[in-house]
């Protein structure tokens, strides 16, 4: 089931069901509309952007290897480096930024830098789980939403106003733009 929700960066879609929740994207996600199974995701990504919300309702899992978002906890162990690094970006606090560099140092290998970068842009679940918050040791970062979005969301969670995210948004209307 896919649902989409209008927000301040352009539309988001979200595939999943009333369990789990599969696969976030900025860009179309092919698949029959059910707003309703994924309302309870919708929401908590809905008040999150309105900035009411620091947290979001259920847990990064792991199927078949697979990152997902479910409803409730699922036991599982961190069996490749990609799902370490997605359980570490996990952690990091609402506010709070980590550099690629510090995440491959908690995995106990500064060599790991640019393979935090491609986890990263291969994450399913942005938002839920926040690459936003990872950032490189001399500039943002890549996204894969487009650095506008990145800036958004780190403004979102720093405290920016309303007035400073609306300024943020009406820099440029190709300003968000996912290929940049």
């Amino acid at each position: 089931m896919i649902a989409t929700t209008n927000t301040p960066c352009g539309m988001l879609y979200i595939s999943g069901d009333s369990y789990l929740i599969d696969k976030i994207s900025w860009t179309p996600i092919e698949g029959p509309l059910d707003k309703d199974s994924l309302e309870w995701i919708v929401k908590g990504i809905e008040s999150y952007l309105s900035g009411y919300s620091r947290t979001f309702p259920g847990y990064l899992s792991f199927i078949k290897g697979r990152p997902v978002w479910t409803r409730k906890r699922l036991e599982h162990s961190a069996e490749g480096i990609s799902q370490q690094i997605l359980i570490l970006i996990s952690s990091i606090p609402y506010s709070h930024t980590m550099t690629y560099g510090e995440i491959a140092f908690k995995l106990n290998n500064v060599r790991l830098a640019r393979v935090v970068g491609q986890v990263c842009k291969n994450n399913p679940l942005p938002i839920l789980v926040p690459c936003h918050r990872v950032i490189g040791k001399n500039s943002i970062g890549g996204y894969t939403g487009g650095i506008a979005k990145k800036h958004f969301l780190l403004d979102l969670e720093s405290g920016a106003t309303h007035m400073e995210l609306r300024q943020s948004i009406v820099v440029s209307p190709q300003s968000f733009e996912t290929n940049q």
